[in-house]
């Protein structure tokens, strides 16, 4: 969902609209290892 929130933003503005395709592969690479990392961390505090 936030990712798409993300392009939306980026859509409305001009300014960033060419860095817009870097933000977004960004966001896409670190978004999955975050939410692994997350229930990883989770899975261990719940033992």
């Amino acid at each position: 969902m936030s990712g798409f929130l993300l392009f939306l933003l980026f859509k409305k503005q001009d300014s960033v609209s060419h860095y817009r395709d870097l933000f977004l592969l960004v966001f896409f690479i670190v978004a999955p290892g975050a939410s692994i990392w997350s229930i990883f961390v989770t899975a261990m505090w719940w033992g």
